[in-house]
This record gives C-alpha cells, structure tokens and sequence, in this order.
C-alpha cells in the first residue's frame, strides 16, 4: 500500500472553487504559498484563525470556519464533496469509550502517574513527554510517538520491532538531542515494551512515570497526537513503509500545524520561544 504523500493538501480543492467571503463577495482564491501551507490538514477552524494571524495577507481571503463548512456542504453532490467532507477529523468518526485499550501487561519497579509532579499535568512548565506505539498492518509493524505536553511538539521515530530494547533505543535516540531542562519526565502505558525504563531512565536522566492499566487517556496529548498521526499512516498498512526521512516529513507537517490550546501557535514556533532556535532546530530536524 503506497503512502499519502504530504504533498496532497487535502482540503486544498477549496482553492481552486469560488468561495463566499464574510462580506458575501465571491472570489477565486489566489492559491498561493502561504495560503496552502496554512491549510494543509488543518481543521476550518484552524485555517481560519491562522489566516487571520497574517496581517499582510489579502483580506479577502479572512473567512470564518463556519463559512468553511457551509462552503464545503453547499458543493453540489459529487467526488469533490465526498472528498471535502472526508477531510473534514471528526465527519463521521467514532470515538473509542474510555477503558478501550491495548492488552497490557506488569511491569516491575515503576512510578506510577499518581506520584508525577504536579507541573506536568498543569502543562505550565515544558520538558515533560508522552509516548507510545502506533501499530501497523496485523500489529507486525510499529513507530514511535514521543509528544511534548506543553508545546505539542512531536517526534516521530522508526522501530525495527516492538520489543523492549527497541524501543527504549528508540525513544533514547530521539530525545538525546534535546536539552536536559527540555526533556524531564515520560509518560507511557503499562505496555512490556517499556520493560527497560530503569536504563531509559539513566540514558536519557528523565524519570519515567506510567498510567494505570487500561487508561491511555492519562496519557491525552500523546493519544491526540496519535490520531493526527493517522491522517498521514491510516490504519492497516505497514509501517515498515516508513523510513525515518518519511516520519520526519509527517512531524515536520504536524509541528507547524497551528493549535487552539497555543493561541494558533504552531508547536514548532512555541517550542522556538523556550530555547534557542537555531542551535535546537539543527539537532531535533532529524527528527522532526
């Protein structure tokens, strides 16, 4: 099965159609860069508060998310319809109820969630991860999903297998890059692949906490950025697919994706605040 290609910007068909504007006046949009990359997977009310963070851009273009969907169900019936509808996250989706979880198993010697600092569920202070696996085709393949709590920011890292050393290889190699005050504690479920989290704890100088069994949603930013991650690797194909250049494409695509919860904010642009960009940037691009 072939991969989405991060070129095939999803919702951009509105682009190429006439749209009503707030002042009712019909216009064809002039598809330019800018525009494109602030709409690329993005939610109409995303693409609607990004552009209105440009103050050069032509206000024409300014349109609520509510005229985004009316535009998109006023198309007559048709492939661009469905297409649009389809793109639209939550058209049509079911939710998994609360409890719904992978099998896991005991682990020995850990920190549960309960004894985390305080900090981190407040999301206040940066440095604080979660993880976890994303499985591919028949469970046989699988990608590592590391996400900062407080600037959304993601990584995104190949596994040659779901077994313990892998992965703890894995998370310790996409986390070294990043500076100590950056990288504090990791969240994870109670899965046998963290069985090594005493020597990802002395690897990496983080402490490592788990949820309670059957709760991934202790787990909230990570399972989030999990079902964004989809859009990109949709269930049942085979993650082996991926090369790590791919996976840094689809972090990079995520982590300029603009976030309510950081006032349309991307990740990439919060994270650039904490620390010095250029030096940071140089060392987590592999990655991201």
């Amino acid at each position: 099965m072939t991969f989405i290609k991060l070129d095939m910007l999803l919702i951009t068909p509105l682009l190429d159609v006439d749209v009503v504007t707030e002042n009712s006046k019909s216009i064809q949009s002039s598809g330019n860069l800018l525009l494109k990359r602030s709409v690329v997977y993005g939610s109409p009310q995303q693409i609607a508060k990004r552009l209105k963070t440009f103050p050069d851009l032509d206000q024409t273009m300014n349109v609520s998310h509510t005229t985004i969907y009316s535009t998109i169900r006023a198309l007559p019936k048709g492939e661009l319809k469905k297409d649009l509808l389809s793109c639209l996250r939550h058209e049509n989706k079911k939710r998994k109820a609360n409890g719904e979880s992978k099998k896991d198993s005991i682990l020995q010697d850990i920190k549960t969630i309960h004894k985390r600092p305080a900090e981190v569920q407040e999301r206040k202070i940066p440095g604080h991860w979660e993880a976890d696996l994303i499985k591919g085709k028949d469970n046989k393949s699988s990608i590592a999903t590391p996400t900062e709590r407080n600037t959304r920011l993601c990584i995104l890292a190949t596994l040659p297998d779901a077994k313990a050393e892998s992965v703890r290889k894995a998370l310790a190699e996409a986390l070294k890059y990043l500076p100590a005050e950056l990288r504090k504690t990791l969240t994870y479920d109670c899965g046998h692949e963290m069985s090594e989290h005493k020597i990802l704890e002395e690897d990496l100088g983080i402490d490592v906490y788990f949820c309670d069994p059957h709760s991934p949603w202790q787990k909230g930013t990570c399972e989030n950025m999990n079902g964004l991650i989809r859009q990109y690797l949709p269930k049942g194909i085979d993650l082996n697919q991926a090369d790590q250049h791919y996976l840094n494409q689809v972090a990079m695509s995520l982590n300029i994706r603009p976030r309510k919860a950081l006032d349309w904010l991307t990740p990439l642009e919060k994270f650039a605040q904490l620390i010095d960009y250029h030096k940071t940037f140089e060392t987590v691009a592999p990655h991201v």
